[in-house]
């Protein structure tokens, strides 16, 4: 027996704990350190779809959580590696999954591909991201044409023979190829778990010793580090071997320290999020490019940390009478949801001050949140698109409220439904579950509204009479910040230009022409700065920062404000310093015209429709389906009409004094409701 990386002969047999919870049979070799299974152990599971009942829940598809994981995932990656992204051009992704990886190198404006063995897997990036793949083995891959580069990610390590793995990759590879490959790391071993390490399928445990050995036969090695828990390794293609003793030697001492530092390191008993202090300890000694990255992120989450928990003790009031409200009330949330929370809360403060019992929308209601409601004088659910099935989805309402109905029924005071959104996406249709927990609330209700009139008809239409005589209409709050909250930042004449490009559902909003449309978008952007206008692209959750990818790959020039740990006096200053806001959210027009600020809505939902509809200003509203090709010309002509225009100003004040008369006229009603 030999090392199936550097062919050494002293071998050392053990019997290793898995994570499967019983004992594998492990080679160690005594020259580079790589451990391996024996050859026999190898089973090709990955075209029959047996790993991915092994690893993947025995699910065919992947469902939305482990879309999300497997989308984060490959953003962290590309911000990681983009220094080795950038130099890649004519991309191939091995062992590609859905194609998440090869999604976020479209968006950065690269050519790329994947190739997937599972064929269930393979075949859902084109729901999901509107391309295909190629399905199969790489050692079985009949590429059409010679690529730049190949990534490769958690892969290596299942294969039976990485030489001949290797060799595949140089034969497809052109003359200046290069390869991004990551694996688990042998001397990190998850910060220090080798049970957690050691699975079936995994066939190799590398260390950048053996890595450094295997991968300089046929690459000029420029790379090696650490990535979380992971190794990877960055070189180019050579036409022949570049190791150097000396070289493999250096990497030989450092992994030894590293596994060693790993193993006396103390396991500090604090978990956060599932990141343990030990595993954050690690990180910042090993993530040597982005070491002050992390520094500085730790210390900005402890300090908002802080400020939350006084934001949240402010906002309980200190009204003499109580009352519960349910919504997205943290600032940990969507920055808009947080805003529009604490909107609902202001508009019921001018009724009547009132202390707060806040609660998350998304949790169970149980008996004892039952309990806790009926000691409070009334109960408000409001602040947001709360009539969705898949924020929260749940089989217990089939909306974001989690309440049965038998619990809904044994609530004793006043419940008030507050100017709540319909918010189905285009093609997304409401289930018997759903229809029938709505129309429960409907005739639970003291008070129930909606905050567009399109939510209104949407809502008839399923419920019927005599409920649909009960559905008021109350604007969103946000639409009346600058009504209601008195103390909110003066609104500043600027140059500046703010965008939000939502990105949860983006396969509902943009569909297969995701590249296409956000491509026109970054180009009518790129356009407006050439007149001395300032970009800011606003996020109001970190994952809308991926159309970032886009804006560089367009080399357009703007600032990033990142809203999701901000709370919303911060949010409030960031739009009252925008002239103008183009958004494809709700909340990225609602809350800057509340404020006085000029929108473009860019229509991937109904719900911006609807809002614009009921200001009379549908000439404000650009949909990014229709003739793509053109967009770039529709928004900046568009643009143009509405940036100086101080009809389109007059025409915002107007529309702003209606909508908060609608929203007094409603305040009597609850003052009533709520005596």
């Amino acid at each position: 027996m030999s090392c199936p990386v550097c062919f050494a002969k002293k071998i050392k047999t053990t019997f290793r704990d898995s994570r499967e919870d019983f004992k594998i049979e492990i080679h160690e070799c005594l020259n580079c350190g790589h451990l391996f299974q024996p050859n026999q152990s190898y089973q090709e599971i990955y075209t029959t779809g047996e790993f991915t009942k092994q690893a993947r829940q025995g699910s065919e598809t992947p469902d939305v959580i482990k879309i999300k994981e497997l989308d984060r995932r490959a953003f962290k990656r590309i911000h990681y590696y983009r220094e080795f992204i950038a130099e890649m051009d004519e991309i191939l992704e091995v062992g590609s999954s859905i194609g998440s990886f090869v999604h976020v190198l479209k968006l950065s404006g690269k050519t790329a591909c994947g190739l997937e063995p599972d064929p269930g897997y393979a075949n859902y990036s084109a729901a999901q991201y509107g391309f295909e793949q190629h399905q199969g083995l790489l050692e079985e891959f009949t590429p059409p044409k010679k690529f730049g580069a190949v990534c490769c990610f958690h892969t290596l390590e299942h294969v039976l023979d990485p030489h001949e793995f290797l060799k595949r990759c140089v034969a497809i590879l052109n003359e200046e190829g290069k390869v991004l490959f990551e694996f688990p790391s042998l001397e990190l071993h998850m910060y220090g778990s080798m049970k957690q390490t050691i699975w079936k399928p995994h066939i190799h445990y590398f260390n950048r010793a053996s890595l450094y050995h295997l991968f300089s036969q046929y690459f000029k090695v420029i790379s090696v580090g650490y990535y979380g828990s992971a190794l990877f390794v960055y070189a180019k293609k050579s036409n022949h071997s570049t190791f150097d003793n000396r070289v493999f030697k250096a990497h030989l001492k450092k992994a030894s320290r590293v596994n060693m530092l790993v193993k006396v390191f103390p396991k500090i008993p604090v978990n956060v999020s599932g990141i343990s202090a030990k595993q954050l300890a690690m990180q910042s000694l090993f993530f040597q490019k982005n070491r002050g990255e992390l520094r500085r992120r730790l210390i900005r989450l402890g300090s908002f940390a802080l400020r939350n928990k006084h934001y949240l003790f402010t906002e309980q009031g200190k009204g003499k009478r109580t009352a519960t409200h349910f919504s997205y009330f943290s600032g940990w949330e969507n920055a808009g949801d947080t805003v529009l929370s604490k909107t609902v809360r202001d508009n019921f403060n001018l009724i009547t001050p009132t202390r707060w019992v806040l609660k998350n929308v998304t949790h169970p209601v149980t008996e004892e949140t039952v309990k806790q409601i009926n000691q409070q004088v009334y109960m408000v659910i409001g602040g947001g698109g709360l009539l969705l099935p898949d924020s929260n989805p749940n089989s217990i309402s089939g909306w974001q409220w989690a309440i049965s109905e038998q619990l809904l029924e044994k609530i004793e005071v006043p419940l008030l439904v507050y100017a709540i959104g319909y918010n189905f996406f285009i093609g997304q249709q409401p289930g018997a579950l759903f229809v029938h927990n709505l129309k429960k609330i409907m005739e639970k209700a003291s008070f129930f509204s909606l905050r567009n009139t399109g939510s209104i008809r949407a809502v008839e239409s399923l419920v019927g009479e005599p409920l649909s005589s009960r559905i008021r209409f109350q604007p969103c709050p946000t639409t009346v910040i600058r009504k209601v909250d008195k103390s909110a930042p003066k609104k500043i004449t600027t140059k500046n230009v703010g965008v939000n490009i939502a990105y949860d559902r983006y396969h509902l909003r943009y569909g297969s022409e995701i590249y296409n449309i956000l491509g026109q978008v970054a180009l009518a952007l790129k356009e407006i700065s050439r007149l001395g206008y300032t970009i800011y692209n606003i996020c109001h959750l970190e994952n809308d920062s991926k159309f970032e990818l886009t804006l560089d790959a367009h080399n357009v020039p703007y600032e990033s404000v990142n809203l999701q740990y901000s709370l919303p006096r911060e949010t409030y200053e960031t739009y009252s310093n925008m002239e103008l806001t183009l958004g494809t959210r709700g909340h990225a027009q609602m809350i800057p015209f509340g404020l006085n600020s000029k929108i473009i809505s860019l229509g991937s939902h109904h719900k911006l429709r609807y809002f614009l509809e009921d200001i009379e200003a549908l000439d404000w509203f650009i949909n990014l389906r229709d003739d793509i090709p053109f967009l770039k010309d529709r928004i900046t002509t568009k643009f143009f009409e509405i940036i100086d225009s101080d009809q389109v100003t007059d025409r915002l004040f107007h529309q702003q004094d209606k909508l908060f008369e609608v929203t007094r006229s409603n305040y009597q009603i609850i003052k009533d409701l709520t005596k």
